[in-house]
């Protein structure tokens, strides 16, 4: 996968482009970044981002940023038993637990490709390996932005009919997960659509489930 992302993604496919009504007033394509400065930086580096809009207008934003800004985001699905595997993990904004896919950040430096940051964190968090990874984005696809006022984006994946591996001691020192394995189609769409999982993994559920029904998999 030839995709090698530095601070700077390339833009998002946004409204400006194939969805956007031709009435549009506002001229998106002219808004530029005048500069960038570090505010904060330890799990999350924050930046202050100025941006200059096509009025002449300056405005400064709080802008989350990592190394990479990219990240995956991994469903582990069993065409045999019609199941999914997923993730309880720490939610560190709420001192409690959420429900998602196993996920971790692209490093240039670790990981040869995108697809194999997705391999290497479904063995790390899920115990698991597979030999059918499917990408669930188009291969020029930048990556779906997580959310409007970070530069990180996450690219889905579906792992299917995986195996088990000893991946002790894998897991960083931080990291609280429990393994919750055996959960149904109808189980993981509800949870998906009540919020039961944060929002790349649920957007990765949908994405997985619409290509598992494609593929006639359930």
């Amino acid at each position: 996968i030839d995709l090698m992302p530095g601070p700077d993604p390339p833009a998002v496919r946004s409204a400006s482009s194939d969805s956007a009504p031709s009435n549009s007033q506002i001229r998106w394509d002219e808004i530029q970044v005048v500069s960038k400065s570090n505010l904060h930086k330890r799990y999350l580096t924050v930046e202050n981002h100025t941006l200059r809009y096509p009025n002449g207008k300056e405005f400064d934003f709080d802008i989350v940023v990592s190394p990479s800004n990219l990240f995956v985001s991994v469903v582990a699905f069993d065409t045999k038993s019609k199941t999914f595997t997923f993730l309880r993990e720490l939610a560190q904004g709420i001192a409690g637990s959420m429900l998602g896919s196993c996920a971790g950040r692209y490093e240039p430096t670790k990981h040869s490709s995108i697809e194999q940051c997705a391999h290497d964190e479904l063995k790390e968090e899920l115990g698991l390996q597979t030999s059918n990874m499917v990408r669930l984005i188009e291969e020029d696809h930048p990556g779906i932005l997580e959310v409007k006022w970070g530069s990180v984006r996450f690219v889905p994946y579906l792992a299917l009919d995986c195996t088990a591996i000893n991946n002790s001691g894998t897991q960083d020192a931080e990291e609280l997960i429990e393994v919750i394995q055996n959960v149904s189609v109808t189980q993981a769409e509800d949870w998906a659509f009540e919020g039961g999982f944060h929002l790349p993994s649920a957007f990765s559920v949908l994405r997985s489930l619409k290509y598992l029904r494609e593929n006639n998999l359930i």
